[in-house]
């Protein structure tokens, strides 16, 4: 049995080579054709191709095994952030005033510090102001 999985996930393996090196192949012919093609073809043209080829690289991607992890997780997380308890726009409004009254009393503050640091540094150095 053991022989079996090694083979299979060393043939799993072997897939994902060609399907990424599919995926190099398919993202140098997006650079080729946008370096090849632009004084050829109209833009729209060129952006279609482009996005074409692009969707066409995300579903070869999605078909390797790190594609597959990835969207796996994609999933959990979506399942993660319906289990989260949002704020109301009342707490958030809230919170927003007290960041706002926070930031203002320290930057008031700091200006403060600046100004005494300023007129004592002043004061040792001679410039009296």
């Amino acid at each position: 049995m053991n022989l079996t999985k090694k083979s299979g996930k060393a043939e799993l393996y072997s897939v994902d080579w060609i399907r990424w090196a599919l995926v190099w192949l398919l993202g140098a012919a997006v650079v080729f054709i946008n370096l090849y093609y632009t004084a050829k073809q109209p833009s729209w043209m060129l952006i279609l191709e482009n996005i074409l080829v692009i969707a066409v690289i995300l579903g070869v991607v999605s078909f390797t095994s790190k594609g597959k992890r990835f969207w796996n997780f994609v999933k959990e997380a979506k399942v993660e952030m319906h289990k989260i308890v949002w704020s109301t726009r009342k707490e958030t409004l809230q919170s927003a005033i007290v960041v706002i009254i926070v930031v203002l009393i320290a930057a008031i503050f700091l200006w403060g510090v600046d100004n005494v640091l300023l007129w004592a540094l002043n004061l040792f150095a001679g410039q009296r102001g």
